[in-house]
């Protein structure tokens, strides 16, 4: 009986932990190698961000997301992509940008496309194509 209850209670458990939305660690493109986005020694925490991103993503060197990553990337409702002042983003990219959180431009941001359901404050450049559903600020 009581393997039972320990079987039960451990299943319980690790339902009820797999069902925990866990919000990932904010991540800092610092370019401590070169400008290129998939290179794991590039980000503060170790890795490139995922393709769901949920956290805020600082571009804080001039960062290039090169056109051989085909991953398609969502920014979700919370998370923010944050350009600063003096940096330069190009997103070359081919597996495609959602942006349903908000981006803070105060650098150079250039891309093709991106379709945007979220907030865009930007005081920097804008190259490309916008789509927004949400509020722009200049």
């Amino acid at each position: 009986m009581q393997a039972l209850l320990k079987r039960i209670s451990l299943t319980l458990v690790i339902v009820l932990c797999s069902a925990m939305v866990l919000h990932a660690q904010d991540n800092t493109f610092t370019g401590a190698v070169d400008s290129n986005w998939d290179l794991a020694a590039n980000w503060s925490t170790g890795w490139p961000p995922s393709q769901h991103i949920y956290q805020k993503i600082t571009i804080a060197a001039d960062c290039v997301l090169p056109a051989s990553n085909t991953v398609h990337y969502a920014f979700h409702q919370g998370s923010t992509l944050q350009i600063k002042v003096g940096v330069s983003f190009t997103n070359l990219g081919t597996g495609g940008w959602e942006m349903y959180g908000e981006i803070v431009n105060e650098g150079t941001y250039q891309q093709t496309s991106f379709n945007s359901q979220g907030v865009f404050a930007q005081t920097g450049t804008f190259v490309g194509t916008l789509f927004n559903d949400g509020e722009i600020t200049p």
